[in-house]
């Protein structure tokens, strides 16, 4: 199919938007799915105005970066805008507009205003990182598949109805690899479950993928989200989120599937709140809600609330984390037929008939593990495809390089045996990398399970630990990640994100290689990030590094560096904006481990645990700041840092004559934020761990005593007036009765 072109119109003032879109765009170019053009495209010499003209006549999709710049230009608005308009009414091209970041929209003649595309609602609104590229880049491909439809299949090209069905249709799984095989056996089990066969419309189930780790439960799933049969019938989105062991803020994946529902991200105090926003939005959708990678029946729970129309999608390791109700295919080794499937994907076709038997003896002796398949296909298609090997030269290669390290047939229901078979397969494909290329790889053991890794952290990580090898970071990071992924030894390689993930079976054994060398990793993590004003001075835009600091100053050895970075007023005032007040007592909390009797550490972390729901609701950096101010300056351990902070605050500003006369009482713990009405009921369970409460709004409410998080919530036909906790059985009495409840951990 020939590529479909884009037209980029855009004012110069927006060009290092319009390149940044570009390069993300990147893997679908090469794949001659889409062809790009902008005019810095223009050949030397070429009249500008013409080549200009010619191509935006021959895109199908044409893209409008509009700005208060792009409107102020009349070549933008009066030649190119309209001429798109005009391709556009004529059913020859999909008109996509992008509003690119926050602007003063008065700069523009209203009448230009009520001229933009009826559709200009945006695919997204700017925000300045990366997350905005990403939501783009889906966006195009989701137009790109209704252009490229058969004609049977795809009504006449309407750039409205197009624009605003990607609009209303949030769709957050990863893309499929390009040597995926298909498992039909379980992915038809489980669209079976999710539909109902008869008409072909969702079920409000919830299903589950159980499995060990490396046996592709999350590639399942991913292939069932592009299934274009499920896609019709949850039309109104598919949602994906990755838990995993450490999930981190569980407030941040709710916000993160509101987000995609709704375009705001308000930042919630707590995760009750988020979470009764997010049942607001599933209500009455056909939406199929995927959570991947469940460790903890616990972090399960804030995604199975609401949404009698959605789906859940599970997949898990342990059966003891689903819910009672829960629909379970299991994912156990590939079928013989499948596993030979997958050890031929991106081999050259002749000669793979003569090889089926070698190919089948190879797949039994990796046990039908799709994790060592997908390791030994990337090594058979170096030597095939790169070194141009005879593939039957190319497999006795592979079982001699397994035979070298002592991999027989293995039992893939034993543990010890399945780990020892992943560390002896892996060495068969780093055999095929360079000894620099063998090194950085091995450094990917310093970074958290399931997190996604910008390459532009790696860049920076790379250049430190790279400079002896001669690895130039800058330009061979992207091609080395493309080269692991190649030989499947990362779990994901988005270039429209600009990310990478590990597998977290293939992270461990990168752990468990380079053990005694995590401190050093991740003291040059540190190094090459920190900025040289200290850490409160990092890029708001540095998700990652926002996230995960205190982990790596931890494994790092510099406690007294944690210790020092959460008593810099400027580090928790950013960090509260950034992450919201709880992150901030989580960090607080893994400083304290170092240093028991801080003074200033202690009170600080009282202050955010009592106080945390009031900078929450700031919204400037200026608000924040007084705000914390006015909550700081009555204790006597802080004042150092309340003098630092004085000699900082905005002017004109107002602070306390006196102290404030909300100040938490000395005694106070935490501030349990939740109940919408007064609160009736309280009772502490017997190992303090615990905390339930009843409250006119009619709802009882348990509580982490610890976290102040909200673990469950019953609600009531009428008032709850109290409770009481007798080991574990809660017994509450509301205005229609007295409720039985147990606990369960």
């Amino acid at each position: 199919m020939k590529p479909i072109k884009l037209f980029f119109s855009y004012s110069h003032e927006d060009e290092d938007l319009c390149k940044k879109l570009v390069k993300h765009l990147a893997g679908m170019e090469r794949k001659g799915v889409i062809e790009t053009w902008h005019d810095r495209s223009i050949d030397a010499g070429s009249e500008w105005k013409t080549a200009i003209d010619d191509n935006l006549n021959q895109a199908r999709i044409i893209l409008l970066l509009i700005s208060a710049d792009f409107l102020a230009s009349d070549y933008c608005y009066e030649i190119e805008m309209k001429r798109a308009m005009e391709r556009h009414e004529a059913g020859e091209a999909v008109v996509i507009p992008i509003i690119l970041r926050p602007v003063d929209w008065s700069d523009a003649p209203f009448g230009k205003l009520q001229a933009l595309p009826k559709n200009a609602k945006p695919v997204t609104s700017w925000r300045p990182r990366d997350d905005a590229f990403v939501n783009i880049v889906q966006a195009i491909r989701r137009v790109v598949e209704e252009i490229a439809a058969p004609a049977t299949q795809a009504p006449a090209l309407d750039s409205n109805a197009i624009v605003e069905r990607i609009n209303r249709v949030p769709f957050m799984a990863e893309d499929m690899r390009e040597d995926f095989v298909p498992r039909p056996d379980e992915f038809h089990r489980l669209k079976w479950m999710l539909l109902n066969q008869q008409f072909n419309e969702p079920v409000g189930i919830t299903a589950a993928l159980r499995g060990v780790g490396g046996y592709g439960k999350t590639t399942i799933a991913k292939a069932l989200c592009h299934d274009k049969e499920i896609q019709r019938a949850f039309d109104d989105g598919i949602l994906w989120v990755t838990l995993g062991d450490e999930p981190g803020d569980l407030i941040r994946h709710v916000e993160n599937l509101i987000e995609n529902l709704s375009g705001e991200r308000p930042g919630f105090t707590n995760l009750e709140a988020a979470i009764s926003r997010l049942v607001e939005l599933l209500a009455d959708r056909d939406i199929l809600l995927v959570i991947d990678d469940v460790w903890s029946r616990d972090h399960l729970r804030p995604f199975l609330q609401g949404g009698p129309r959605c789906a859940r999608l599970i997949t898990t390791r342990n059966l003891d984390t689903l819910p009672a109700n829960a629909h379970t295919v299991k994912v156990d080794a590939m079928r013989p037929a499948e596993a030979i499937e997958m050890l031929r994907a991106g081999l050259p076709a002749s000669g793979l008939a003569e090889c089926d038997d070698q190919l089948r003896w190879l797949a039994t002796r990796l046990g039908e593990w799709p994790l060592l398949l997908g390791l030994v296909n990337g090594a058979l298609q170096d030597r095939v495809n790169n070194a141009n090997q005879p593939l039957p030269d190319a497999i006795a290669y592979v079982n001699r390089a397994l035979d070298k390290r002592g991999l027989t047939f293995f039992d893939a229901r034993d543990t010890e045996s399945r780990n020892q078979a992943v560390a002896k397969t892996i060495g068969v494909s780093l055999e095929l990398l360079t000894p620099a290329e063998r090194a950085r790889y091995a450094e990917l053991a310093v970074f958290p399970e399931d997190s996604n890794i910008p390459l532009a952290t790696l860049e920076k990580f790379w250049g430190k630990t790279g400079e002896a090898d001669g690895f130039d970071a800058e330009f061979d990071t992207e091609t080395l990640c493309a080269r692991l992924n190649q030989f499947s030894l990362l779990h994901s390689f988005d270039l429209g994100a600009r990310t990478i993930r590990l597998h977290d079976v293939i992270r461990t054994f990168l752990r468990d290689e380079r053990e005694t060398d995590l401190p050093a990793l991740n003291n040059q993590l540190l190094d090459a990030h920190r900025p040289a004003a200290g850490w409160a001075e990092m890029p708001d835009d540095d998700r990652y590094f926002w996230d995960h600091l205190a982990g790596h100053l931890i494994e790092a050895g510099r406690g007294g560096e944690l210790v020092a970075t959460v008593k810099d007023w400027r580090y928790l005032a950013k960090k509260t904006l950034l992450r919201k007040s709880l992150s901030v007592e989580n960090d607080l909390i893994q400083a304290e481990k170092y240093a028991p009797d801080d003074d200033p550490l202690r009170a600080l972390r009282r202050t955010f645990a009592n106080t945390g729901h009031i900078f929450n609701h700031c919204e400037t950096r200026d608000d924040l700041h007084s705000t914390i101010f006015s909550r700081l300056q009555h204790l006597d351990e802080l004042q150092a840092i309340v003098r630092e902070l004085a000699r900082h605050l905005a002017s004109p500003r107002i602070v306390p004559k006196f102290d404030l006369p909300d100040l938490p009482h000395p005694a106070l713990i935490r501030t349990l934020e939740g109940h919408s009405d007064y609160v009736r009921g309280c009772a502490f369970s017997p190992d303090g761990e615990l905390v339930v409460s009843t409250s006119a709004d009619r709802t009882l409410k348990v509580w982490g005593a610890r976290t102040g998080q909200t673990l469950a919530t019953l609600f009531a036909d009428g008032p709850m007036l109290c409770c009481v906790i007798h080991g574990e059985m809660i017994v509450a009495g509301g205005a229609r009765g007295v409720y039985f409840l147990r606990l369960v951990r």
